[in-house]
């Protein structure tokens, strides 16, 4: 692409010339825009379309990123798991233990995990979109960001796997 040069002191003021301008990086060879837009994307489709991405690209740059997405959405997805287990166990014990003064207090103490479950959901809900705003800008400028908080759950399924 050519652009228009400034003119020096020495030429005609009205004469443009063009110059070539340098070539910019291959920027879809380093980074690819799956791999840039699969941190909005996850937050629509949560674990699936960033397992399908992990499971079937070869680009490092995307596989990187779909593996920090994936992450942090089986971390979340396994709280949500956990709330719902602790809010199922909650009405299966008040309904299984008789209506006796120590068996309160442990549905009690169960209601109270659950609740404390769905504030962390909550907020791990509004981290999510924060960090899907902060994992494209960092894969804009070519950097695999890792989210904070998110513990490595693939690695510990391969260990488990192998």
């Amino acid at each position: 692409m050519k652009r228009p040069r400034r003119p020096t002191t020495d030429e005609e003021e009205g004469a443009t010339e063009f110059e070539e301008s340098r070539p910019g990086p291959s920027l879809l060879t380093e980074r690819t825009l799956t791999g840039i837009f699969l941190h909005p994307l996850g937050l629509l489709s949560g674990v699936a379309l960033p397992g399908i991405v992990y499971l079937t690209t070869d680009h490092p740059f995307t596989r990187e990123n779909a593996r920090n997405v994936l992450n942090w959405h089986l971390t979340y997805l396994c709280v949500l798991a956990a709330v719902l287990f602790g809010f199922a166990l909650t009405f299966v014990v008040d309904a299984v233990l008789p209506d006796f003064a120590p068996f309160d207090w442990v549905v009690l103490v169960l209601l109270l995990v659950v609740v404390a479950g769905v504030f962390a959901l909550a907020i791990m809900t509004l981290l999510t979109m924060v960090f899907s705003v902060v994992g494209m800008g960092k894969a804009i400028f070519g950097t695999a960001w890792e989210y904070p908080l998110a513990p490595d759950v693939l690695e510990w399924g391969r260990e488990l796997t192998s």
